[in-house]
């Protein structure tokens, strides 16, 4: 991806955007997006008009669905989607059955945060790719207030650049140091709020503290524009409403409770949003046009990227990579799910697989626990789109934080609402568990929900499973992991302790080479 390179210069950072190559086409009367190619466009030329900007937009969106942010491992490094595969795998409720063809297996057996040298490891693809976003960001940020164009337009794409950075640094700032509460005064990661020139002087880490008001002021940015804005043009662009979804996802980081919940049901008043019902719970996780789909990104036949994408990693009946490295989800977690509860089918039952089948098994679907919840819409075809955010996460993020309000009646209406299409018999069993907001089930050392807090935290592991969230809400529940249980069947058996620097990843060596004002003694983080 040549667009946006990362280059040093003696040492000073530069983040040099040299043109977009590959942009998107909207227009009104369509709901695909199509790919042109532009070629490569001069800044000055781009940001002349609103259309220019919105073009710059689209081709951030497209280039964080992509190969392209490290020199190479391109098959385990293609954008937000393939991070949100790598967090579940950090976690404990998602298996890598076998090494395969080696993808993603030192991620998920905790043997990667030490190569932070050279460019084709996971700290320099994900600094990479969300600096170079940032930069991106910066610069739409700065032009687009002089194009021509409607004001409605242009407050449209600032807002989408504005949310757009603020998940940037919320992303760099999970990844790079531990949460939010109890390390606010703690080193951050380097702001930048303009675009960078070959003269721009790198900054240093600041605080985490200074990082999150960074991304308040950024959301706050963004929903302002989107007051006066057009309406969402594309679910791959984001809207007013996952603003909102992104506040509810900062504020549970930071443990605001009323605003998470606040901000959580705003981003559920979108019209047309709704849940889905039973059928489309097992129809593959690949289309956007799902009504409870707030932000996501399509895929075309033109635009699938092969063996760097979601469906090569997770789809075992193709014959691609998942097929010899199969994703499963754990059997603590399986038996957490209610004997009633249909999203048992998102998953192979495994008493339906015997000894000596599951023995013989080296590639393919037929395995206990392998994941069926996503899976390309045709064979033959990599053509399925990713999914970034959906109504019932934030109607869980709701749920979790009016439980810790101690909104009890609440919750259980919340859950009772979740589960509507899931399980025909939850009402009842939810009335059996006992009020509580003191988290008990801390990860995998019992399976006995004690409160109603575990619920929640419970189902929100059932129903986000697969869909980029364990890894952070280990980190910020301080729940530690531990994939040591009895009858595990993980491969690969790590636990960590609360708080632990594992979770976190090193500051690559390419950042210390080019930034004067990082030392690599003084701001490096621990490697355990």
């Amino acid at each position: 991806m040549d667009g946006c390179l990362l280059k040093m210069n003696g040492m000073n950072k530069i983040i040099q955007i040299t043109g977009i190559v590959l942009f998107l086409s909207l227009t009104a009367c369509s709901d695909k997006l199509d790919i042109v190619p532009t070629g490569k466009i001069p800044t000055s030329e781009l940001y002349k008009t609103v259309d220019g900007a919105m073009t710059a937009m689209n081709g951030i969106y497209r280039s964080l669905a992509a190969p392209g942010w490290t020199s190479s491992n391109l098959e385990q490094s293609w954008g937000i989607m393939s991070n949100n595969l790598l967090e579940d795998l950090m976690g404990e409720d998602m298996v890598q059955r076998e090494e395969g063809n080696g993808w993603y297996w030192y991620q998920y057996s905790y043997n990667v945060r030490q190569y932070n040298v050279g460019k084709s490891w996971t700290c320099y693809e994900i600094w990479n790719m969300w600096y170079s976003t940032i930069n991106q960001t910066n610069e739409l940020i700065a032009y687009t207030p002089a194009a021509t164009g409607a004001v409605q337009a242009k407050n449209n794409v600032l807002g989408q650049a504005y949310a757009m950075r603020a998940l940037g640094y919320f992303n760099l700032i999970r990844w790079f140091q531990r949460t939010y509460i109890g390390h606010q005064q703690d080193p951050g990661v380097p702001i930048y709020t303009e675009p960078t020139t070959r003269h721009t002087v790198g900054k240093d880490r600041g605080t985490v503290e200074k990082v999150y008001k960074r991304i308040n002021d950024d959301l706050d940015s963004a929903q302002y524009h989107f007051e006066n804005s057009e309406k969402q043009l594309h679910k791959s662009h984001i809207d007013k409403y996952v603003v909102y979804g992104l506040k509810s996802r900062v504020a549970l980081v930071q443990e605001h409770w009323t605003d998470a919940a606040i901000y959580a049901e705003k981003a559920r008043e979108k019209e047309g949003l709704a849940l889905m019902e039973e059928s489309e719970l097992f129809a593959g996780f690949n289309k956007i046009g799902n009504n409870e789909w707030m932000w996501g990104m399509e895929i075309s036949d033109n635009q699938a990227t092969t063996f760097a994408t979601l469906w090569a990693h997770v789809d075992a009946r193709l014959p691609m990579h998942a097929a010899t490295s199969r994703k499963l989800i754990s059997s603590w977690l399986y038996k957490m799910i209610y004997p009633s509860d249909v999203r048992r089918r998102w998953f192979v039952d495994p008493s339906s697989i015997s000894d000596a089948e599951e023995a013989a098994s080296k590639s393919g679907e037929k395995v206990r626990y392998n994941q069926h919840k996503f899976y390309v819409p045709m064979i033959g075809s990599l053509a399925g789109d990713y999914i970034y955010m959906r109504a019932a996460e934030m109607l869980l993020n709701e749920a979790e934080a009016r439980c810790r309000l101690g909104e009890y009646p609440k919750v259980r209406e919340l859950l009772n609402e979740l589960m509507q299409y899931k399980n025909p018999v939850y009402s009842s069993l939810l009335s059996s568990i006992p009020d509580g907001k003191v988290q008990t089930l801390l990860s995998t050392e019992s399976s006995v929900i004690s409160n109603l807090l575990d619920e929640v935290l419970v189902q929100r592991r059932i129903e986000l499973w697969g869909e980029g969230f364990r890894l952070f809400d280990i980190v910020r529940l301080k729940s530690g992991m531990d994939r040591r249980y009895a009858g595990s069947n993980h491969p690969v058996k790590v636990r960590e302790k609360p708080d632990s620097w594992a979770h976190t990843l090193l500051i690559p060596q390419s950042e210390f080479d080019g930034n004067i004002n990082l030392n690599e003694e003084r701001d490096q983080n621990p490697i355990r």
